[in-house]
Formats: C-alpha cells, sequence, structure tokens
C-alpha cells in the first residue's frame, strides 16, 4: 500500500548506494523508506464464510461499496505473469501493517519473487483513494436514528 513513488525512489537511492545502505558517517537520504506498508489478502471464498460474512454484506464487497473491504476480480492465465491466473481477493482495509524496507528487499530475494500481475490506471487510483478514506474515517459515537413513522410523515414546520 505504499506510494509507487516512495518505493521507486527508495530503491533508486539503495541501487545507488550499493544496496543496503550501510554507511554511518552521514545521515540517511530523504528519499529512504524505513518500512513498507502492506494490507492483508485473501481470496474471496475465505472471506464469504457466513455467518460473519452475509450475503447482504457480500453484495456491498463485491462492487467496492462496502469501505473495509476491496475486491479485485480474478485474472486469466494469460495476464499472470506466472500464466496460472489469481482467483477472487479480497484486501481487508483493518488489516495493514508494515514491514522493515530492507527485509523485503531480502525476502524477495530469497523467495525468487517475480510479479505476477499489477493494477493499471484507474483501478491503482481507486485502491489507495479507498484506502485512505478507510484509514482517514470519523468515528462517531452513535450512528444517526431514524424513525420510520417520521419519513413517511416528511419533515416537521415549526409554528410561529
Amino acid at each position: 500500500m505504499s506510494q509507487d513513488c516512495d518505493l521507486e525512489q527508495d530503491f533508486r537511492v539503495r541501487q545507488a548506494e550499493n544496496f543496503p545502505l550501510l554507511s554511518t558517517d552521514r545521515p540517511p537520504s530523504d528519499k529512504l523508506i524505513p518500512n513498507v506498508l502492506f494490507c492483508n489478502v485473501v481470496t474471496a471464498a475465505q472471506l464469504y464464510q457466513p455467518p460473519a460474512i452475509n450475503s447482504r454484506i457480500w453484495e456491498r464487497i463485491k462492487i467496492n461499496k462496502d469501505e473495509r473491504y476491496h475486491f479485485l476480480q480474478s485474472i486469466e492465465g494469460g495476464c499472470d505473469g506466472q500464466q496460472i491466473g489469481l482467483p477472487e481477493l479480497t484486501i481487508d482495509f483493518k488489516r495493514f501493517f508494515t514491514m522493515p524496507t530492507e527485509e523485503v528487499y531480502q525476502r524477495l530475494r530469497m523467495a525468487g519473487t517475480k510479479r505476477r500481475a499489477c493494477l493499471n490506471s484507474p483501478y491503482l487510483e481507486h485502491l489507495s483513494s479507498r484506502f485512505s478514506f478507510y484509514l482517514g474515517r470519523v468515528g462517531l459515537p452513535e450512528d444517526h436514528f431514524s424513525e420510520p413513522a417520521d419519513i413517511l410523515q416528511g419533515p416537521k414546520t415549526r409554528s410561529p
């Protein structure tokens, strides 16, 4: 979930400084990011487990109208870097974590990780804006209350 531009700047500095940056005689570059932000991703089938996620909630999730979750449609084999395909995935904005950037690079190297797919514009911006909205939401002390009878009768007017 870290911004692409921050990750790219960090990568370029680390490459120019003979990654990993170990110099202690000068302050580190302001382009380095100490941690990378991630969100938990599970298959849609794993998330959709009634009664926790019922069909009413699932209908909102699969069209990205539930503020907590982001749905990603399946990817066919031809669009996957490994030519296997990916199932429908869901991102839980409530389950985020960070990992030190150097550890991320080390894990990627050790596992021989290769990119499978990427989000193109405007889907990338859509995901990013939904995540920032979720983190920036304001918690109210109580939900609004409405009497169905009040709605049917219309707004109340004040008498002079």
